[in-house]
């Protein structure tokens, strides 16, 4: 695997530790899918407020300022229009296409077990009972199953992309601004998008979840100045409090139920973190986190020609497949762990053989790009004697 990768990696614009980043992400996502397995205890989400959710988008708008932004400075406003519905499109064809593998997927686990909990549990009894109905809030993106919220706050915030675009162009500050007041606003009023049932809202609330969105972008944009503030001592030592003190709250320690009850930090904190609408403790905390992963991890560090990193990275540079499969494996192996009624270390076991099957597939989709683009590359010119 190490050989294949350093054979077909291109050496391109690409920068090597979002790469890396996203598809750390990327398996988190998918262990956290997976119930009751003991890898999801190393995963951001119990270490403190913030978790895999946050770095995703604040990379996505970071990625998106690399791969439209050209367009738009380029090719004008129609070349960056059309590179961003063009991509918007291939996200909400992915995410339809999701969610009826999933209502397939649990379709037909029912010849084999009582799927109906985990129907109900995932909200896709609308899509067996009013199938109709449910398959038209689909296509409104009024309708999202669980596990499948990521990519319509993706498809949002790739259209919002050319007015952050504009807005950065004038000034970094002046989208910031915006983009904070709308944030604010959100948290403030509670206002969302409805999701279906009746009653139900997005669980990633679009109008707050921007924010990082528009922090990626801006950092693209501002990478040189921004880069003087990791020399900063005060924000370092602000970062590590911040990152200590989200670990205490967060206290995983509890998950041993000999020390359930040990609290160091009163549970009343955890009042304020709040993922749905993007709250200001989840947003200190990530910017904690951002800020010592590249103050330790530097662009130019060593660490981006390790080969287990390297490895990883294959799943950064092909992250919507590697999503998209990734959350319809992890519904399996939740169905193939309830039918067989497996213990910690089957659950284990299973995750690890799921996520080695993504890297995979995500070196397949390495090796076909590679191979294509030698064959689409044309030959070089007979020299002339």
């Amino acid at each position: 695997m190490t050989k294949l990768v350093d054979k077909v990696t291109p050496q391109s614009a690409r920068i090597a530790s979002i790469d890396f980043w996203r598809g750390v992400y990327l398996l988190m996502i998918y262990i956290n899918h997976v119930p009751g397995n003991p890898f999801s205890y190393l995963t951001l989400k119990n270490w403190g407020f913030a978790d895999s959710a946050e770095p995703f988008v604040f990379v996505s708008g970071f990625s998106a300022m690399l791969a439209f932004g050209k367009y738009f400075e380029l090719g004008g406003t129609g070349a960056g229009l059309l590179r961003t519905v063009k991509r918007a499109w291939q996200l909400f064809c992915a995410h339809v296409l999701l969610v009826f593998a999933m209502s397939a997927i649990i379709a037909f686990a029912g010849d084999y077990t009582d799927s109906k909990p985990i129907m109900e549990q995932m909200n896709f009894s609308p899509f067996f009972v009013e199938t109709d109905t449910a398959i038209l809030r689909l296509l409104k993106l009024g309708y999202m199953p669980n596990m499948t919220d990521i990519l319509p706050l993706y498809i949002v915030l790739v259209f919002f992309f050319p007015l952050g675009w504009y807005l950065a162009r004038v000034s970094s500050v002046l989208v910031l601004s915006v983009s904070a007041a709308v944030w604010l606003w959100a948290n403030i009023s509670g206002v969302s998008f409805n999701n279906y049932p009746e009653g139900m809202t997005w669980y990633f609330n679009p109008l707050a979840w921007q924010l990082l969105f528009v922090a990626g972008m801006v950092t693209y944009k501002e990478r040189s100045r921004l880069s003087l503030l990791l020399r900063s001592k005060a924000l370092l030592v602000f970062s590590i409090a911040m990152v200590l003190f989200s670990f205490l709250a967060a206290a995983p320690w509890t998950h041993f139920e000999s020390l359930s009850s040990y609290r160091i930090i009163p549970p009343e904190v955890l009042a304020y973190d709040k993922k749905e609408s993007l709250s200001w403790i989840r947003v200190i905390h990530f910017f904690a986190l951002a800020f010592l992963a590249v103050r330790l991890f530097p662009a130019k560090s060593m660490l981006w020609n390790n080969r287990v990193v390297k490895i990883v990275s294959i799943c950064g540079r092909h992250a919507l497949p590697v999503f998209c499969v990734g959350i319809a494996l992890s519904l399996i192996v939740h169905i193939v762990l309830q039918i067989n009624g497996a213990g910690v270390l089957a659950s284990g076991l299973c995750v690890l053989l799921g996520a080695g099957a993504l890297i995979a597939m995500a070196a397949a989709f390495e090796v076909s790009k590679a191979t294509l683009n030698k064959v689409a590359k044309p030959p070089s010119a007979p020299a002339r004697g």
